[in-house]
C-alpha cells in the first residue's frame, strides 16, 4: 500500500489546524467531493495522522476540546475544514463537532440516527469551481 502522507513528513502535523494545512498544501489538485476519497487517501490521512490512537495529539485535542474520538469523524472534520477554507467559507469546528456527537448520542440511546442540522439541512462543503 502507498501512503501519500508518510512521504510528505506527517510527523510534523500535530495540530488540527495542521492537518486541514497538511491537506490543502498536499492534496490542493484532488477533488475532494469524490466519494472515493473517504476510502483511499482519508484512509491514509486516518492512518498517517494515527487518528486510530487515543495518544495522538490530534485526537487528544479533539476528544478535550470538543469531545470526538472517532477517526472517521475527525479525518471527515479535517477534510470539511479543509474543503471550506479552499472554498473561502466559513468553518466552525465546535458547531460541525456537535453534528456528530448529535449523531452518536442519538444512535445510542434509539438504535438509529440522522445527521441533521437546527434547520433541517445538512451542511456539505463542496469547493467553488
Amino acid at each position: 500500500m502507498f501512503n501519500f502522507f508518510k512521504k510528505k513528513k506527517v510527523s510534523r502535523v500535530k495540530t488540527f489546524d495542521d492537518a486541514v494545512n497538511f491537506l490543502i498544501k498536499n492534496f490542493n489538485n484532488k477533488n475532494f467531493n469524490n466519494p472515493y476519497w473517504h476510502h483511499n487517501d482519508g484512509r491514509d490521512l486516518r492512518n498517517d495522522l494515527n487518528l486510530w490512537s487515543n495518544e495522538s495529539p490530534i485526537v487528544v485535542f479533539m476528544k478535550n476540546n470538543y469531545g470526538i474520538t472517532h477517526a472517521d469523524d475527525i479525518s471527515g472534520l479535517i477534510l470539511n475544514a479543509a474543503i471550506a477554507k479552499l472554498s473561502d467559507a466559513e468553518f466552525d469546528l465546535k458547531e460541525q463537532s456537535k453534528y456528530y456527537l448529535d449523531y452518536w448520542d442519538s444512535l445510542h440511546k434509539t438504535g438509529s440516527a440522522e445527521l441533521k442540522l437546527k434547520d433541517g439541512i445538512i451542511k456539505i462543503y463542496s469547493i467553488r469551481k
